[in-house]
């Protein structure tokens, strides 16, 4: 049976892959918001108050965990003095209070706050100013307005990079349980289909039938021994990310995890761990009866007879078994395990597979996609199972080849290494196909956070992550590109010629062949390390900078009693942006002794942002900053209050700008 794709027909299923794969990545960010970013707080980022605050109230994008979410106020010229008299406290699921004192002074105050979300455990780390006008109305000296290095009182240890010690053993821990689950399900998948698919077809050559067959038992008695050690790393890796982010909560270890498992992800972190540990009682309950092992010998010239001075066919391939015992088979047919033995091994491994799929499940409840809001809330999950399944089969099918299969061959000569490997690698080639597509369709849905501008990528160490990621995956697939279309084909046709003894090339190519494997097996291994950094990284990219040469925009508007309003922005970058509001009467003057507030809301998604302008008498307008945290259409509500004869009077009008990265 020829395969069902032609050379044709691979290539251009590869460009079409590759093509969609490279639209999704340029795709604008979809709504799934990763983490429990800050998206709004009272007093606002940046604003100049004339009156004091009596409290700090933050507003972020997701559940937060009430125990281990809390934030502090300081003196914002790094003197270390924490402000508020008592410790910070959540009020409801999304907001956070910290109180200040009744007579707090001018100045400019810094508010360091952490989240840890319910939903997937993340751990968030920021900071922003407010200040408190002096008595001429002038703004105060003021430090940087970041996370301070070191500990902070009332939060203890921080990191301005995201890379603390506690941070880096969450992202061990994570790539640890996702390598071990993508391997485990790829793995199974690998054997359950490819090796099963390989062992039924006609062979082109009398023995090839024989050699896949036997391969296959020797891939499954080595992939037995490594399928414990995977499922143990998924146990230890759930284990090293529990403790990283209890650590990270500054806490304590033990009320860290206690916080930590008393929310959603705590009960499919667990779900992860039961998972893994059914998977490990298959294996020590149900007996592993599938295939006798075996090793591949060469083809014997002169084969012993295996009954009675019977002769075996040409072609005949030896086999040693456990036992010592050596076992002769024409085309494989004589090492064909019987039906039942053979039922019971597909059950076991049925079984074995279910449970790693169990454990992606969970990992999906447990992840981003558990955060996500609006519409894309029924179906976030089901495309993150999508996603790790399809990463499962590319991913893990190649660790299952550079792992198992070719050291399982390595024994052999080139000649049947390279029989086996053209009979097999083309099995699993539509899968990487489907698998690739797959990941291209269903990766916007599971973008931790999407980079705001390109200098991201080089100053931020998420950037840096997602950068090298990104050159690992266009690794894999050019690699898999030039084997696929290039070495395979060539290494085929000099199998085909080894017939007549005229091919002397095969040791070269298959010694090729199995480097580029190892090679691809590799990078995959590379990637998902760079997803787990990226995990503990996305504190890194903080709020996006305005750019000095972002496109301005000046907005006229008629408030409902009539005001005059020249609203403007000095870019139109996504991040902090400078503004400016010129407030007239009816008849023309200055209005200035009026409130200024901006409620902003994002008309493609969820998401908000709030500001405080204040008047500069110098400048005769209203001057703050205004955060847009995401490129696209943002609708700003402007509240101006004013009071007169005692009695308060808010007027309204509502521009809308668009944001870009």
């Amino acid at each position: 049976m020829q395969h069902v794709f032609s050379d044709q027909r691979r290539r251009i299923g590869w460009l079409a892959v590759l093509a969609l794969a490279a639209w999704c990545a340029l795709w604008p960010a979809a709504a799934a918001q990763a983490h429990a970013i800050l998206v709004r707080s009272d007093p606002a980022a940046g604003s100049l108050l004339t009156q004091a605050p009596g409290l700090v109230r933050l507003t972020f994008s997701e559940q937060i965990n009430p125990t281990l979410s809390r934030a502090v106020v300081l003196n914002a010229l790094h003197t270390q003095q924490q402000i508020n008299p008592a410790p910070s406290r959540a009020v409801s699921a999304l907001e956070v209070d910290v109180p200040l004192p009744p007579k707090l002074g001018p100045g400019t105050y810094l508010v360091v706050w952490r989240s840890v979300s319910t939903d997937d455990g993340h751990i968030l780390e920021d900071a922003f100013c407010f200040a408190v006008a002096q008595a001429d109305g002038s703004r105060p000296a003021s430090g940087p307005c970041t996370v301070p290095a070191g500990s902070v009182p009332g939060l203890g240890a921080t990191s301005t990079t995201g890379l603390s010690p506690a941070a880096l053993l969450s992202a061990l821990g994570t790539w640890l349980a996702l390598l071990g689950a993508l391997a485990w399900v790829g793995g199974l998948l690998w054997q359950l289909g490819v090796l099963r698919l390989g062992t039924g077809l006609p062979a082109t050559a009398q023995d090839a039938r024989g050699l896949t067959r036997a391969a296959r038992r020797g891939t499954i008695l080595r992939f037995e021994g490594y399928l414990g050690w995977l499922i143990g790393a998924v146990l230890v890796g759930n284990l090293l990310l529990l403790t990283g982010n209890a650590l990270q909560a500054g806490a304590g270890l033990g009320d860290g995890v206690r916080a930590l498992l008393a929310t959603q992800f705590g009960t499919f972190w667990l779900l992860r761990q039961i998972a893994a540990l059914a998977g490990a009682l298959v294996l020590v309950l149900v007996p592993f009866v599938g295939l006798p092992a075996v090793e591949v010998a060469a083809p014997i010239p002169a084969p012993r007879a295996p009954k009675k001075g019977t002769p075996p066919k040409p072609g005949a391939l030896a086999m040693t078994t456990a036992q010592g015992n050596t076992v002769t088979a024409t085309g494989g047919a004589a090492l064909t395990a019987a039906p039942a033995a053979e039922r019971r091994g597909l059950w076991r491994d049925g079984m074995a597979l279910g449970a790693g799929v169990l454990v992606l499940i969970a990992t999906a409840l447990s992840g981003h996609a558990a955060s996500v809001t609006g519409p894309l809330a029924g179906v976030a999950v089901p495309v993150d199972v999508l996603h790790l399944l399809a990463t499962s089969a590319w991913v893990g099918g190649l660790w299952y080849t550079a792992a198992i299969l070719l050291p399982t061959l390595a024994a052999t000569t080139a000649q049947e290494q390279g029989t086996v490997l053209t009979r097999l690698l083309p099995l699993f080639s539509p899968v990487a196909y489907v698998a690739v597509f797959v990941l291209a369709l269903t990766g916007s849905f599971n973008t931790d956070v999407h980079l705001t501008s390109l200098s991201q990528f080089v100053t931020t160490s998420y950037g840096l992550a997602l950068f090298v990621k990104l050159l690992l995956v266009a690794g894999m697939i050019g690699i898999s590109a030039w084997h696929v279309f290039r070495l395979r084909p060539r290494l085929a046709a000099a199998l085909a010629r080894s017939a007549q003894g005229t091919a002397r090339v095969i040791p070269t190519q298959v010694r090729h062949l199995t480097t580029l494997l190892r090679t691809e097996a590799a990078l995959g291994v590379g990637v998902v390390l760079c997803v787990a950094l990226m995990s503990v990284l996305a504190g890194s990219l903080g709020a996006a900078p305005s750019s000095a040469g972002g496109q301005p925009v000046v907005l006229h508007a008629t408030t409902t009693d009539g005001m005059n309003l020249t609203f403007a922005l000095a870019s139109t970058k996504v991040g902090g942006n400078a503004a400016t509001l010129t407030v007239r009467d009816g008849a023309g003057n200055p209005v200035t002794d009026a409130t200024v507030a901006i409620n902003g809301t994002m008309l493609e998604m969820p998401m908000t942002t709030q500001a405080a302008l204040s008047y500069a008498p110098s400048d005769q307008d209203y001057a703050g900053t205004v955060s847009l945290l995401m490129p696209g259409h943002w609708s700003l509500a402007i509240s101006i209050t004013t009071t007169a004869n005692g009695a308060a009077h808010t007027d309204h009008a509502t521009v809308t700008v668009v944001t870009t990265a």
